[in-house]
């Protein structure tokens, strides 16, 4: 899932929303260097240099498996029901069939898990509306995105669908479901891959080419500027994985962040 409702030259809404959410463009902006500076002048930023790598080859294969294994379940997934229905099953038939490959990964549950997570989702959550609002207003007159679109096309199918069970199922689906399964491929199985073969003992070129991947596996439903605030949001995850030391804080992270962007597209109208 991705950056967040429907979109005007300034910014991700659209102007027949809630006045509530037509503030949050200006106040991302606004919010996002102060809590950069203080990101970075709290030493927040700073991670210990490796020690201890993990095996490369092991990492890129599962990863590429993790890949293959939801495109076959997705496909799999949409052979059951019709519509929104179809959308379901082919996210949880994704989630279904990568599960094996997934179980092979060693657990890690990290330190600190609650404060890292919530420091990551306000430093790097609002970043990322920030960053995703500014690209869309960019992208909107070069005519690379329409003024009204979702940042993601599963957010204008949640939006203009009525609340039935295929619903809910896709909301559990992008929240719990993609939150962690994405968490698990990833920060679990491709930033420490990508660390590995970079071979440096700072982590943050690790958690940026990994980042980059996150965020052009996105593309097509997600737009240009979505993705550029996907980017930004990945840092986050891979600071939180490598600052708790585990998963469960980029896990909890992911799914916040998913809900959220849900929550502001289920009062956008459609």
């Amino acid at each position: 899932m991705t950056c967040v409702a429907k979109g005007t030259a300034a910014g991700e809404i659209v102007q027949d929303t809630p006045p509530s959410w037509t503030i949050w463009p200006l106040a991302s902006l606004i919010a996002a260097p102060l809590l950069a500076v203080w990101f970075i002048r709290s030493g927040n930023g700073s991670l210990q240099p490796l020690r201890t790598l993990d095996s490369a080859f092991r990492g890129v294969v599962l990863f590429v498996a993790v890949i293959v294994a939801g495109g076959i379940g997705a496909a799999v997934g949409r052979m059951f029901g019709e519509g929104l229905w179809a959308v379901a099953a082919a996210l949880w038939g994704m989630f279904l069939f990568q599960s094996p490959v997934l179980l092979l990964l060693r657990g890690r549950g990290g330190r600190a898990i609650l404060p890292t997570a919530a420091i990551g989702l306000i430093v790097f959550g609002i970043a990322a509306f920030a960053v995703a609002s500014v690209t869309h207003a960019l992208f909107v007159p070069l005519g690379w995105e329409s003024p009204t679109a979702f940042g993601h096309e599963l957010l204008g199918k949640l939006s203009a669908s009525s609340r039935d069970g295929a619903y809910i199922l896709i909301v559990l689906a992008v929240t719990i479901g993609a939150g962690t399964v994405e968490e698990l491929t990833y920060r679990g199985l491709l930033q420490p891959a990508v660390l590995s073969i970079m071979g440096l003992a700072s982590r943050w070129p690790g958690i940026i080419v990994t980042s980059g991947l996150f965020a052009f596996m996105h593309a097509g439903p997600a737009l240009p500027s979505a993705m550029c605030g996907l980017f930004v949001l990945s840092l986050g995850l891979g600071w939180a994985r490598e600052k708790s030391g585990g998963l469960w804080s980029p896990i909890l992270m992911h799914i916040a962040f998913n809900a959220i962007n849900i929550a502001m597209a289920y009062s956008t109208p459609a």
